[in-house]
């Protein structure tokens, strides 16, 4: 910045008049290059706050601290507590769990055939472990309100559930059959793969 030379006093003869006119034009044109930058970052107001903007987006002053720690997003895995997820329909994708599922939550429809890892299967209403019987009529495998029998007498058969979709039978929306073996092994905690 140009430094400025004392003005002259008043009627005194100044030889350099014309120089020190120049050198105060050019004091001034540097304040006002260097304001003209300042306001060009700010675009506005909001709530009394100033709106900083570049070419990539807005920026708000908001007199918040800045943010410390991790940010959700700049890592591959996240991991979400207390949340629910609600599907009417689960297709196509497998089902994973390192917990147990209760049954009484387990709602809607269960797209998938069961796959045939075992070939056992269970015939029992009365102690809840069935998950499934063999119909003569259609060839297949059906679910019979899994959920309550099961629930009900507090059994939780581990099963899984692959990728392939399943049917009604068109009479009981509660019943569902596909090509597939079902298996219940007991009691223990429900585990969807």
């Amino acid at each position: 910045m140009t430094k400025l030379k004392e003005p002259p006093f008043k009627d005194q003869p100044n030889p350099d008049n014309q120089f020190w006119s120049q050198s105060w034009f050019e004091f001034l044109r540097d304040i006002w290059k260097n304001i003209n930058q300042m306001v060009s970052i700010v675009g506005a107001t909001i709530a009394n706050h100033f709106v900083m903007f570049n070419a990539s987006g807005d920026l708000v002053d908001s007199g918040k601290a800045r943010p410390s720690g991790e940010v959700v997003g700049t890592t591959d895995t996240q991991t979400l507590t207390n949340k629910s997820a609600d599907y009417f329909i689960l297709q196509n994708d497998p089902i994973l769990s390192s917990h147990a599922i209760n049954l009484d939550y387990l709602q809607g429809y269960v797209d998938g055939y069961v796959r045939d890892w075992v070939t056992d299967w269970v015939q029992d209403y009365t102690e809840g472990y069935v998950l499934g019987y063999y119909d003569d009529t259609i060839k297949d495998w059906a679910i019979d309100h899994v959920a309550e029998s099961i629930a009900a007498a507090g059994h939780h058969p581990y099963f899984k559930v692959g990728d392939v979709t399943m049917n009604t039978d068109g009479v009981n929306p509660g019943t569902k059959w596909g090509y597939g073996t079902w298996v219940c092994l007991g009691t223990g905690d429900l585990t969807l793969t």
